[in-house]
């Protein structure tokens, strides 16, 4: 069974047993998360898919919090022709780590 979830404004498509990196979520390690927000569900074959209109009634995706961490370093450069103008900044994003238990549809 796979679904199409949504976390954080973003889309993934898991399945049970997978490990997926999110941005920061508030759990703490160890911590079981529940996410409502499924917009479709699909069985291996791709026979039986059930859509949402946004999101599939009663479909439930559960989780649990591996770690949070900091990912690697993203390098911004800003630069402006002509101008002498030039900047440059980074910062790491923090991320969380799931691990999905078990997909109810």
């Amino acid at each position: 069974m796979y679904a199409v979830v949504d976390i954080n404004s973003h889309q993934y498509i898991v399945k049970k047993g997978d490990q997926i990196e999110v941005d920061k979520l508030k759990n703490e390690e160890g911590e079981g998360v529940e996410f409502e927000n499924v917009l479709a569900c699909f069985d291996d074959e791709g026979k039986d898919v059930k859509l949402g209109k946004p999101y599939v009634d009663s479909a439930k995706i559960s989780a649990k919090v591996v770690k949070t961490y900091k990912d690697k370093k993203i390098n911004v450069v800003k630069f402006h022709n002509k101008n002498r103008y030039h900047r440059k900044y980074g910062f790491r994003p923090q991320k969380t780590l799931l691990q999905i238990e078990d997909i109810k549809a």
